[in-house]
């Protein structure tokens, strides 16, 4: 019986390895070293913190709807060492996405019973799916891959473990990872209501560290929006409240991205996982699980107030926005944090009337899965063909037209034509092949 455990374990933790060594290859394969869209507003910043030296107000300022400071220190950081090499960001994204994998993987087995263990493999599959394929190859997506790497950290602290209740120090530790997650991207911002949701759910005598969470939310919300800007250009968000059905529309399919692509098949997966967590977090709090299961509520609340924002800022862009490969990150954490739940209350307890939905929640994304990941894999390809094409061009920036660089940067491709030069000095590798 041992042998057989250590033999399904064995088969498991390289199972989880191969996913994650997956990932990587993705990015080794399809990952081209070149400025795209934002890094070109981000080398601006470089230039000026080279020349006149670190500016905090610069750091901090506003970029669409984020304060990106850590993207930024990162930047300056890869510019230093790697002459602004991308592919470098591309691989600490993918390290981000296996580090949240790893988390949410260990802290699956902890909830369901032993014989069901396989099911946190689910896990990692969806986490490092190829499908996110814009955040993979796109290095400045590293801050959006922050805002939730940053806070699954957080969490994990938070939540402690069975034996053990996180001190003084690791309280002190999630707080300062919430932080830095908040100035990563926007999305981070919702670690601090749910942050302290999931210490209030730990006992009452965690009341003092939901407190502090929530003052600090508060005082990091007030700091985040002081002198806030609205993006022009952007849809209005009133938007879902002068058409709610599209916007409960949109929100499903952000909800069911990872799944399907066609409108209606999103849509109805969306309002399934949707349904299904509902009825779960009923479910846990009628038979008195929600400690045990804090980690898992905290996330999925985390991901589905990410993706509202989401439906917020873009439904009125239109519904195919909301198939969006890079918001499909917190499409595929909800799903998890959704199995977690559903396998907990299925597996360890008295409710295995919960299987009703967890096995067609679990076969869904299974099926999806393959078909996820060869929709990232083609995305990718194209992604490097694109690339690739556009290297050439880039690096005979003098010779081109401005219009032949337009897909770089496609507010105004003749920001390309100004900036390429200060990534020519800084030695980046197109200009030396």
């Amino acid at each position: 019986m041992q042998g057989t455990r250590q033999w399904h374990n064995g088969v498991i933790y390289g199972l989880f390895s191969l996913i994650s060594l997956g990932l990587l290859f993705f990015v080794w394969r399809f990952g081209v070293n070149i400025p795209w869209g934002d890094e070109w507003d981000a080398l601006l910043f470089i230039n000026k913190t080279g020349t006149s030296g670190l500016d905090f107000r610069a750091l901090f300022a506003q970029h669409n709807e984020h304060r990106i400071a850590v993207p930024r220190l990162i930047m300056l950081a890869n510019t230093t060492l790697f002459s602004f090499n991308l592919k470098y960001q591309m691989y600490l994204t993918a390290t981000g996405l296996i580090a949240v994998s790893l988390i949410c993987f260990y802290r699956f087995t902890g909830v369901v019973s032993p014989g069901f263990r396989w099911l946190a493999l689910i896990a990692p599959l969806l986490i490092c799916s190829f499908r996110q394929s814009e955040n993979l190859l796109w290095g400045f997506q590293i801050g959006l891959v922050l805002s939730l790497l940053l806070p699954v950290i957080a969490f994990h602290i938070l939540a402690g473990s069975k034996q053990c209740e996180p001190g003084p120090y690791w309280i002190v530790a999630a707080l300062l990872s919430g932080l830095l997650g908040s100035f990563s991207s926007s999305q981070g911002l919702f670690f601090w209501p749910c942050a302290v949701l999931l210490t209030a759910l730990s006992g009452e005598r965690n009341k003092w560290p939901a407190a502090l969470l929530a003052g600090a939310g508060i005082i990091v919300w007030g700091l985040y929006f002081s002198g806030y800007v609205k993006p022009a250009g952007h849809p209005t968000i009133s938007y879902i409240m002068e058409h709610p059905y599209e916007g409960f529309r949109f929100f499903c399919m952000t909800l069911g991205n990872l799944v399907a692509w066609r409108e209606d098949v999103s849509f109805a997966a969306g309002f399934l996982f949707l349904a299904a967590f509902i009825a779960a977090l009923a479910a846990a709090t009628a038979k008195k699980r929600l400690v045990e299961l804090r980690f898992w509520i905290a996330l999925g609340l985390f991901s589905l107030m990410v993706l509202f924002a989401i439906t917020l800022g873009r439904a009125g862009s239109g519904i195919d926005a909301a198939f969006a490969s890079r918001y499909t990150t917190f499409s595929a954490v909800f799903a998890v944090s959704l199995l977690a739940i559903l396998a907990a209350l299925s597996t360890t307890g008295s409710m295995p009337g919960f299987r009703i939905l967890l096995i067609p929640v679990t076969l869904l994304l299974l099926v999806a899965a393959p078909f996820s990941y060869l929709q990232g894999w083609n995305s990718g390809k194209f992604m490097h063909g694109e690339f690739t094409r556009l290297s050439f061009l880039l690096k005979n920036y003098r010779m081109v037209p401005a219009q032949s660089l337009q897909y770089l940067y496609i507010p105004n491709p003749q920001v390309v034509k100004e900036r390429a030069p200060f990534l020519e000095k800084l030695g980046h590798e197109i200009f030396s092949r």
